[in-house]
């Protein structure tokens, strides 16, 4: 057995609690029984879907609605119809999956599961791009707040998404979105492999499962998906719940793998003395 020495307090909390959906099971196997225990059998439809997303699902305190690529804000009047206001103030809704990879029709179009408000000129430059670590010597665009610059910024770089315009084009979130766009890319791909883009997928998969690991779930996002199963047959996103999902599924990995584990997946071994090699053991 691997063992992990770390000297840490154990209530200290660096994520949500996760839980081993389906323990044992791996590859399409387990694909199968997620798909069957987690997929919406209804969904709400488009514009009821961004109307939700906007005055209730993503609405923060003072009515403010925040482009999760830019933090640019807008405040939503909520004595108006939400998508007519937000779009109004360049605020529309992404589809972290491509409406052109796979996500163009009801229900994949309005899953919000996959769905989040940005500024309406990313969303437009992001077009089907997939996600990716671009080098920032090669970024062309990068976007912030209500602006875009082409030259590498000097400060709050982290804050910043990336566009490289390439063959094909690339897009690279800001840190903090991360890990929930490669949840929502690994739930939409599970739960529409019928329609879902295998090569948009597969040029993306890898980058996908390092981001899920370095930007891991926090009680925004586990509380986020948990409100939208509210409105999607009570079926929140699993790959939020379970941060071994993805690598069983797909990269033939157990729980028990040391590839950046999260910290929910330490066990802390109780019959060992402290600051010994065993205290800490996956």
């Amino acid at each position: 057995m691997k063992v992990l020495s770390i000297f840490i307090l154990l209530t200290v909390v660096y994520s949500q609690e996760q839980i081993i959906i389906a323990e044992g099971m791996t590859g399409q196997k387990l694909l199968d029984f997620v798909v069957e225990n987690y997929k919406p059998a209804e969904v709400l439809n488009w514009e009821h879907a961004k109307d939700t997303l906007y005055s209730i699902i993503d609405l923060q305190e003072n009515n403010q609605l925040t482009c999760v690529y830019t933090g640019y804000t807008i405040t939503l009047n909520t004595g108006v119809d939400p998508s007519t206001n937000a779009d109004s103030q360049g605020i529309n809704a992404e589809h972290t999956y491509p409406q052109s990879m796979g996500a163009d029709f009801e229900p994949m179009k309005s899953d919000m599961h996959h769905l989040y408000p940005v500024r309406a000129a990313v969303n437009s430059s992001r077009n089907n791009a997939p996600y990716y670590d671009i080098d920032d010597s090669k970024t062309d665009v990068w976007f912030y707040l209500d602006f875009d610059q082409s030259n590498i910024p000097t400060e709050n770089i982290d804050s910043y998404s990336e566009k490289e315009n390439d063959t094909p084009d690339k897009f690279e979130p800001r840190e903090d979105h991360k890990g929930n766009a490669a949840r929502s890319v690994f739930y939409f791909y599970a739960m529409y492999q019928d329609s879902a883009s295998y090569i948009f997928f597969t040029l993306q998969k890898n980058t996908m499962k390092k981001w899920h690991y370095e930007d891991i779930v926090d009680m925004s996002e586990y509380d986020r998906t948990f409100v939208i199963a509210q409105y999607q047959d009570d079926k929140p996103n699993p790959f939020v719940l379970d941060s071994t999902l993805a690598r069983r599924i797909w990269f033939n990995e157990p729980p028990q793998s040391a590839y950046n584990i999260n910290i929910n997946e330490i066990h802390y071994n109780p019959s060992s003395e402290q600051g010994s090699d065993d205290d800490y053991e996956f």
